[in-house]
């Protein structure tokens, strides 16, 4: 894949289920040839689809702002962009103290094709994981839900979906708006926050609100960041465009370091 670490503007029912999983994994054959990926016929249509998407290598990467949350937990979400720049595949990754949410969304002609929601439950005793995929036809109208839980990831592809008879249409809405900065993940002005431990100065962003935010790392102190400075209360608040790039220093710190940023109108 071909990466992208600046965000990458697109024109473009979350359903949970809390009882434990049951104890199936171990009474699945691993070596049976046999094993069902869904009781949907012809699923293979869509799970090659899936797959195609993932190996492709031609399709560029793109990746949003990792944005934390005033209450905890973390947000992010990343793209896979043909040269036409139509969007393939999103995904958005929530985390909190209790679980963690992907969904991932995959396209043709900018319509859906196949949803999935895979939910990792934190558990002091053990994790366990509800999983959730969905079909489409070629219009974007929902054929199929199937539901799976397991309780390590090593048997995920062992156990098939099996059809839920509630109708959940899972919505890429929130995963656009992360990526394309919009609603709560706006990257307005928030004013600048200094790490003294690792000798780094940020950029802060995120909505004026105050529940979401970001941090930018500052290398280069030019002529905006200095006017940012000067007038921090007059700017506060003021969307901003960034691009950046992802860091990993020696010490295993990661951060994101920016590379530029400019006014939005």
């Amino acid at each position: 894949m071909k990466n992208i670490f600046f965000l990458f503007l697109v024109g473009c029912a979350i359903f949970g289920c809390n009882e434990k999983p049951s104890k199936q994994i171990k009474d699945i054959n691993v070596n049976s040839e046999k094993l069902r990926n869904s009781d949907f016929a012809n699923d293979s249509i869509y799970f090659s689809f899936k797959n195609n998407i993932e190996s492709d290598s031609s399709l560029f990467e793109a990746s949003s702002l990792d944005f934390s949350k005033n209450t905890g937990g973390n947000i992010h979400a990343e793209a896979l962009i043909d040269n036409n720049q139509n969007i393939r595949k999103l995904k958005s990754v929530i985390i909190d103290t209790i679980q963690e949410t992907i969904h991932e969304f995959y396209y043709i002609n900018g319509k859906k094709r196949v949803s999935s929601k895979l939910i990792s439950f934190f558990q002091k005793e053990s994790d366990y994981f509800h999983q959730y995929i969905s079909f489409y036809d070629t219009s974007g109208e929902l054929l199929y839900t199937g539901f799976k839980t397991f309780e390590d990831l090593i048997y995920a592809e062992l156990i098939p979906f099996e059809k839920i008879d509630s109708f959940m249409d899972m919505s890429d809405d929130y995963a656009k708006s992360i990526i394309q900065q919009q609603g709560d993940f706006k990257t307005n002005f928030r004013g600048f926050v200094d790490l003294d431990l690792y000798n780094l100065e940020f950029l802060k962003v995120g909505s004026n609100d105050g529940r979401y935010s970001s941090l930018l790392a500052i290398s280069d102190d030019n002529p905006k960041i200095q006017k940012l400075k000067n007038n921090e209360d007059k700017f506060k608040g003021n969307p901003l465009r960034v691009e950046f790039t992802k860091v990993t220093r020696g010490d295993g710190f990661s951060y994101q370091l920016l590379l530029n940023v400019s006014f939005n109108p």
